[in-house]
């Protein structure tokens, strides 16, 4: 094997090396996501507009904010609610989330649902990774 091939092979083999360092610095920098599901069943049934106003949820309906907050009150995601469907077991109007690309690994999240005053709930790190079941009304 002459000089110029063993060069080459260490070029390339040097390259290999640096690309892979690279690429597991970056793994370890950037954080991993997850994406928060679950539902809000609210104890109404799906009435619309005025219906759920006069009950006190006009500020549940489909497309409503889902708000994930991390630790220090930094808000790390943003979703909605899908469309109501009726909940014979609850007998209430069931609404789908999911919130994605929620920063994973915090110590605890906090997520809100509609208007400010309803509060939020607050969540263990762990639970993000399991559907969240909320309830309204009962």
């Amino acid at each position: 094997m002459n000089r110029a091939v063993k060069i080459g092979i260490g070029v390339t083999a040097g390259a290999v090396l640096v690309a892979a360092v690279v690429v597991g610095i970056v793994a370890l920098v950037t954080p991993s996501t997850t994406t928060l599901t679950g539902s809000l069943t609210v104890s109404s049934g799906c009435a619309t507009g005025a219906g759920l106003g006069e009950r006190g949820y006009a500020d549940i309906y489909r497309g409503a904010a889902v708000t994930v907050y991390d630790n220090r009150g930094a808000v790390v995601g943003i979703g909605e609610l899908e469309s109501g469907t009726f909940d014979s077991a609850m007998f209430g109007c069931r609404y789908k989330f999911s919130v994605a690309e929620v920063p994973a690994g915090g110590d605890f999240y906090q997520v809100q649902i509609g208007r400010e005053a309803r509060g939020k709930r607050t969540l263990q790190g762990e639970e993000l990774e399991r559907p969240l079941e909320l309830s309204l009304g009962y």
